[in-house]
């Protein structure tokens, strides 16, 4: 008998949870969004919509000088980048060199430097690379683009070095 009780009782607060729940929804869909991500608890405390995301962060205006050794070099077609982060227009070539970082410093006093030294990273512009840069130690600028549900480096300016 007391075994039935509890399992009525469980099944009473299961229920109350899940009409809870269903009026949060409801809320949500009558009032947009942002409204339902707060709702009421049967203890008065306000809980949070677990279902809604934060909005996605943007990078910090960034730009780095860095001087590297080009690793490889890759040219990428049109389309082929259309599932990474973030999005390149379907009909754009880009090209990319991978690079070993060996010193990095901020372009300027203003901007933040956030390519690190010893790091390979892999950097991508929309004009034409050269092929002829792979095993050669370069000087260029680079900024990361983005937010938080992807990012990309982007490479500004190169310089060959002897």
């Amino acid at each position: 008998m007391k075994v039935r009780h509890v399992a009525w009782v469980i099944l009473f607060m299961v229920v109350g949870l899940l009409v809870q729940h269903i009026s949060c929804l409801e809320l949500s869909s009558e009032h947009g969004s942002s409204a339902g991500a707060k709702c009421g608890s049967a203890s008065g405390a306000q809980t949070i919509n677990q279902f809604i995301s934060p909005p996605p962060s943007s990078v910090p205006p960034n730009a780095s000088r860095i001087t590297a050794t080009v690793r490889q070099y890759t040219v990428w077609p049109p389309g082929s980048l259309r599932k990474r982060l973030p999005p390149v227009p379907a009909d754009q070539t880009l090209y990319s060199l991978t690079v070993q970082v060996d010193t990095s410093e901020p372009e300027n006093s203003e901007l933040e430097n956030l390519a690190v030294p010893d790091s390979t990273i892999e950097v991508f512009s929309d004009f034409p690379l050269t092929s002829r840069l792979v095993n050669q130690q370069i000087q260029a600028t680079i900024r990361m683009t983005g937010d938080t549900r992807g990012v990309r480096w982007v490479i500004v300016k190169v310089l060959s070095l002897p």
